[in-house]
């Protein structure tokens, strides 16, 4: 199983987990609900039209008659990340860990900042929404855009490097 560290700069009483899980199996579906009950779910209906109703959470419509689904929950303990991934077992799940702030990088003239201090990990999924399946995972560190340096300095603390291009993102 895969697991977090904390660098020396991130308080664990100050990071908070985002859950999005693409559910496909019905057998995932009942452990991931069990273990989180108050998730918010609608259909994955890719090809469906854009303003077309889904069946969701909202409406109280069944999950099990709607696989597969997106199943979304915020602001779960850190802790509580390894257990979901255990239920969901092979599905795919972007996790977004926010922190409270990045912290300063004074060899790059860089202060700390709060503005878009998260990472997101993509298991069994090649995209920041857990819809392209892969066999393996895809960190995403996001930072300010003026300064995309940053995400190079903090892969560097753990001894990755940044593979693609920087990119702007919807979040």
């Amino acid at each position: 199983m895969w697991s977090i560290s904390y660098w020396n700069w991130a308080k664990p009483s100050e990071v908070e987990v985002d859950l999005d899980i693409r559910v496909t199996s019905a057998d995932a579906l009942g452990r991931l609900t069990a273990m989180l009950p108050q998730a918010d779910w609608w259909a994955h209906r890719p090809d469906q039209e854009p303003y077309a109703p889904v069946p969701s959470s909202d409406n109280g419509d069944d999950p099990y008659e709607s696989l597969p689904i997106h199943l979304r929950h915020w602001c779960v303990e850190p802790e509580s990340v390894e257990a979901a991934l255990e239920a969901a077992g092979g599905e795919m799940v972007a996790a977004r860990w926010d922190f409270s702030s990045w912290p300063p990088v004074p060899e790059l003239g860089l202060g700390n900042t709060c503005r878009c201090a998260f990472i997101t990990v993509s298991f069994n999924a090649r995209s920041i929404d857990p819809d392209v399946p892969s066999a393996d995972h895809t960190l995403y560190i996001h930072t300010e855009q003026f300064h995309p340096e940053r995400a190079t300095w903090l892969a560097s603390q753990v001894g990755l490097k940044i593979l693609g291009e920087p990119q702007m993102s919807a979040l």
